[in-house]
């Protein structure tokens, strides 16, 4: 399969998120031949998500998001249907997909689109949550910038991911308390 006819991937942790505020960007890449493929969980918008595009339920339990081992269920769900369809380009939304996303596309070298619709909550907490919030940040970072090259081989790619963050505070927010440069 060439990389032109492959899909691209929209990852959230709700349909209704997909079907209420990326609508347009569905339509516009259906506009210009590409296949989309929403991946979330199933909710009470997922029927009419599923009319604009494929939908893929996501077994994702976001009650259960600070469980160690929902996560990794999580992970593993993400990892075997990114690895079955092969995007030529994942495109995820809110934080906890944007953690996996990062990751499962470091693992197949895929390009990936990470947007940030608002850090709320996680940027005012505060020492030990905001310290966590911070990890998980830098985490996304570093497996952005990487890709697999081999069984064994990775290489370094900062050109692979690009950042979109929604409002300038959540950018300033980054700015001020790492060293990263998104």
């Amino acid at each position: 399969m060439n990389l032109k006819s492959r899909p691209i991937i929209l990852i959230s942790n709700s349909s209704w998120y997909l079907l209420h505020y990326r609508k347009l960007l569905i339509k516009k890449i259906r506009d210009n031949q590409s296949y989309p493929i929403a991946l979330c969980p199933h909710d009470k918008s997922s029927l009419k998500l599923s009319e604009l595009l494929i939908h893929i339920p996501w077994n994702m339990k976001r009650a259960q998001n600070q469980n160690l081992f929902s996560g990794l269920v999580s992970f593993m769900r993400m990892l075997l249907i990114v690895r079955a369809i092969k995007p030529k380009l994942i495109h995820s939304h809110t934080l906890q997909a944007n953690f996996l996303s990062a990751i499962v596309s470091s693992f197949f070298g895929t390009n990936c689109i990470l947007s940030f619709a608002g850090f709320g909550r996680f940027a005012q907490s505060k020492f030990f949550v905001k310290k966590f919030f911070l990890l998980i940040l830098k985490i996304i970072y570093i497996f952005s910038c990487y890709e697999r090259k081999s069984k064994f081989g990775v290489k370094y790619n900062p050109k692979r991911c690009t950042f979109i963050f929604q409002n300038f505070q959540d950018l300033d927010f980054i700015k001020k308390r790492t060293y990263l440069c998104f």
